[in-house]
């Protein structure tokens, strides 16, 4: 196995991803009210929820990724697949490209373009977003000191 993941972490991160995913692009007048009134904080605590969780789904310090593009082969003496494309990455700074770069930014394009326009593209959800985000993944990484 490349990675183990915490099956515990992987249902909560899940279903809170799919809750933040709802609110994120509802066009619900109950929940947009709501959600306008405490608009930045609700950003900051999404992603340094999800963030968090991101990196506890990881059992080990380092992530292995294998290109799926490069082809493997069967090591006769070992038994086992040998992979010419793999990457190791730090669990933390996998967590900072997915979810502080890539989420952070991506969720406010994915916004705009999910709800048709009624939700609105705003530079500074972005910036509480990544702060959310860094500070998810300091604590995970103080956690776990």
């Amino acid at each position: 196995m490349l990675w183990s993941l915490n099956k515990k972490f992987l249902i909560i991160f899940s279903a809170s991803s799919l809750v933040c995913l709802y609110l994120g692009v509802s066009t619900d007048s109950k929940y947009i009210s709501s959600i306008n009134e405490h608009d930045k904080i609700l950003h900051l605590v999404s992603f340094l929820i999800e963030s968090l969780l991101f990196v506890k789904l990881f059992d080990g310090e380092n992530v292995v990724i294998v290109n799926p593009m490069c082809p493997s082969e069967f090591d006769l003496n070992s038994g086992q697949l040998q992979h010419r494309r793999r990457v190791e990455i730090k669990k933390y700074k996998l967590a900072f490209i997915v979810c502080t770069v890539s989420a952070a930014i991506g969720s406010e394009f994915l916004q705009s373009i999910v709800s048709s326009g009624k939700r609105v593209f705003d530079y500074k959800d972005i910036l509480y977003n990544m702060l959310g985000s860094a500070l998810g993944i300091t604590l995970a990484r103080y956690q776990e000191r």
